[in-house]
């Protein structure tokens, strides 16, 4: 999955220090609307081979979109930041970000009762979970 490769990406910026963190910042909420619709892709996959519900999925697709809805007000965070003086401004707009995505009312959307398929709906999850903490990391306070 591309986000895998992000992820790389994010960590060689980790090791490396940040030098652009509005830059960073703004490709997080790229690489989130990306990886939603690689999710939705997957998800879908999943209803076709039976291996979801319908239902399933409309509550999948709902965290999605809620994932969506919540990408759009931290770009709107970042732009703020970036025409503010706020010290840490970028990496605040990214916290806010996670702890919405890791809102539990949000995240009991992701159960299905296949097994085989709730691994895979945990790990395009994770993916975007991972994605924002590598960044927060990567922003190191900025």
């Amino acid at each position: 999955m591309k986000w895998k490769s992000t992820v790389l990406a994010l960590a060689l910026l980790l090791a490396t220090g940040c030098k652009d963190p509005y830059g960073v910042a703004a490709k997080l909420a790229q690489d989130v609307a990306i990886s939603v619709n690689q999710a939705d892709v997957t998800i879908d996959a999943l209803r076709v081979q039976g291996t979801i519900t319908a239902d399933e999925e409309r509550q999948i697709l709902g965290y999605l979109s809620t994932l969506n809805t919540l990408d759009g007000q931290y770009i709107a965070c970042v732009q703020v930041a970036h025409n503010s003086t706020i010290a840490g401004g970028f990496t605040k707009c990214a916290q806010v970000l996670a702890a919405d995505m890791g809102d539990p009312s949000t995240l009991a959307a992701l159960h299905v009762s296949n097994q085989a398929s709730q691994a895979k709906v945990a790990a395009v999850a994770n993916g975007i979970v991972t994605l924002v903490t590598v960044t927060i990391t990567a922003l190191g306070g900025k």
